[in-house]
């Protein structure tokens, strides 16, 4: 089952071209997929008392539309299908016909208390699962064993170097 609500953009989320940035586009899902638990328990309090906790493993996502200040958005999630350890869960970001972003990717429900994985099958919810989502690079990659790497110099990034409201 899809999820979705309807959220504007806001101007402290834009990077120095003036577009929404990539973290921004990820809040936006996270807090959608937050939302869906909260609508479709266990909601993250009732893991938390059982001492389980989503950690993200892999993410894609595919940007295809710059979002602007006071863009009105809809943000949809969804869980898919999960195997093992993995649990995946995509999203979409979608203003009037066109899709701006997509996303796929794949979290591991942790057992705290026992520092173990959850599998997928043995975890309870309340939403079915959809197919996932396509971004224009695969959640899973390798590296060739060949790749060559070369040294390309230092430098230390600072949040201040493409924060917008510093």
């Amino acid at each position: 089952m899809k999820w979705s609500h309807i959220k504007k953009v806001s101007p402290t989320d834009l990077d120095l071209n003036y577009i929404a940035s990539p973290s921004a586009y990820l809040r936006y899902m996270q807090e959608a997929a937050h939302m869906h638990m909260m609508d479709c328990p266990p909601t993250p309090d009732e893991l938390k008392a059982e001492h389980k906790v989503f950690v993200l493993s892999r993410v894609s996502l595919s940007v295809h539309r710059p979002l602007r200040a006071c863009d009105t958005v809809r943000v949809s999630t969804w869980a898919c299908t999960g195997h093992g350890a993995t649990f995946p869960r995509c999203a979409e970001i979608t203003r009037g016909d066109e899709t701006a972003a997509v996303l796929a990717s794949e979290w591991a429900l942790l057992n705290t208390d026992g520092h173990t994985l959850c599998r997928a099958a043995d975890y309870p919810h309340d939403f079915s699962p959809e197919a996932p989502a396509e971004t224009e690079l695969p959640v899973r990659f390798r590296m060739p064993r060949d790749a060559v790497f070369e040294y390309a110099g230092d430098y230390t990034a600072m949040y201040g170097d493409v924060d917008l409201n510093h």
